[in-house]
């Protein structure tokens, strides 16, 4: 198995667009170049928030992004519709924690799965030997750690 790590630093440049915000304010954007621009839509989809979600999407259409982190199931299909050519990564907000739901989220189309903050090294080994997928893991506030198999 081939292992490639790559630190990020949050918070990344955001988007926001509405009162269904993507991820936090970050300014005009427009006028910025980035090498990497992730979306970020960590919330719990009820139903009657549906049409607002699709709607506030539809103002982020022009942007290419290069993954999406998604928490919620529903929302997840929604923004996968939305935008087909960006990777779905799963939040650490979803609690992918055993190496049981890894691969449904596989087959979800989850590309990346960044897994619930709480595991021992133990679990996050017990997971990577089920699924072939990346995989994220949170190893403190400020930075996350990616592998790719």
């Amino acid at each position: 198995m081939g292992i490639s790590a790559v630190d990020t630093i949050t918070p990344a440049p955001a988007l926001q667009a509405g009162p269904v915000a993507l991820v936090s304010p970050a300014g005009n954007l427009e006028k910025l170049k980035y090498a990497y621009l992730c979306g970020a839509l960590n919330i719990a989809l009820h139903q009657r928030h549906v049409r607002a979600l699709e709607e506030e999407l539809d103002s982020l259409s022009r942007f290419a992004f290069d993954g999406l982190i998604v928490s919620d199931i529903r929302a997840a299909a929604i923004v996968s519709r939305r935008f087909p050519e960006a990777p779905l990564h799963l939040s650490t907000q979803a609690n992918c924690v055993n190496a049981e739901a890894a691969p449904r989220c596989r087959d979800m189309g989850f590309r990346r799965i960044i897994l619930g903050r709480e595991l021992t090294l133990e679990e996050i080994a017990a997971v990577s030997d089920r699924v072939d997928v990346e995989l994220e893991v949170p190893t403190r506030e400020a930075y996350h750690r990616s592998y790719v198999s």
